[in-house]
């Protein structure tokens, strides 16, 4: 069957659609159409259109307002059973899952697991900490590359170009002063990261937190994922940073170790499938 390729204006009709949703993703509290048009940088009357086949497709629904104020529109049901079709590493997230669940009951801090979706990163799993503390990383939460130790230790193993692609399309925003903005420490600070295996960042997403995070590498070395330690900077002192650390390489031999067996047995049986 030969491949369907989507003209242009198609291409473009695309993109303005997902443009909505993700406009919608970064407002859990839902846009009205005005905002839409202006976060999606698409005429009102078109965001109507848009609206109309994807409230269809259950993709967004308006939310119950009063009071005479403008309708809103969020996020639909739909997605909640997409997303209970996506592969998001369940493998990974298996194995991983009792070691940071471990090793959160034994430093009393919150875990994460991160990954790349596209050109941002995604908190997969999270293990809460005793002392409950306000992070952006709730699990499902879509993260910047650049900002904080969870996500730029993931940036820090991809090429050059996607690394640009990054800056070009995504950009460098400031979240803190902390926050790392110029293209040029940027690509330093990733080189140090590779260097070493890890990453530290101090308030670059939140105020008064620290992360520190590694990660689990494949065969190629390409970042599968990142296990992060996360927690207030007055508990994740100097001394428990350094003792946390400890933990946290040897969780990620751990885990790339597995991975590289589990790839070398998938490719060892295939040649043998093909042997017969």
């Amino acid at each position: 069957m030969p491949e369907r390729v989507l003209p242009a204006d198609g291409l473009a009709s695309l993109e303005r659609g997902l443009g909505i949703i993700f406009a919608l993703d970064q407002h859990a509290e839902g846009l009205s159409t005005a905002d839409l048009a202006q976060a999606a940088g698409i005429p009102r009357s078109t965001v109507y259109r848009y609206l109309s086949v994807l409230e269809r497709y259950g993709l967004v629904s308006p939310a119950a307002t009063g009071g005479g104020a403008p309708v809103r529109y969020v996020l639909g049901n739909r997605f909640i059973a997409l997303a209970s079709h996506v592969p998001v590493e369940h493998e990974l997230v298996k194995r991983a899952l009792p070691l940071i669940v471990e090793l959160s009951n034994r430093i009393g801090e919150t875990v994460i697991i991160t990954q790349v979706t596209g050109l941002q990163a995604i908190c997969i799993e999270r293990v809460e900490s005793p002392g409950r503390v306000r992070l952006s990383f709730e699990k499902g939460a879509v993260l910047p590359l650049h900002a904080g130790a969870s996500a730029r230790v993931l940036m820090a193993y991809m090429t050059d170009a996607e690394v640009q692609e990054v800056i070009d399309h995504v950009g460098l925003a400031r979240y803190t002063d902390n926050t790392i903005t110029d293209p040029d420490e940027l690509r330093r600070v990733l080189a140090e990261t590779r260097a070493r295996g890890y990453a530290i960042s101090d308030e670059e997403m939140d105020p008064g937190v620290r992360a520190i995070a590694a990660p689990v590498l494949d065969r190629t070395g390409r970042a599968r994922a990142a296990i992060s330690v996360v927690g207030p900077r007055f508990r994740l002192d100097e001394a428990k940073t350094a003792m946390v650390l400890s933990l946290l390489l040897s969780i990620r031999d751990q885990l790339s170790a597995e991975l590289s067996e589990t790839a070398g047995a998938r490719e060892g049986g295939a040649a043998k499938d093909r042997q017969y």
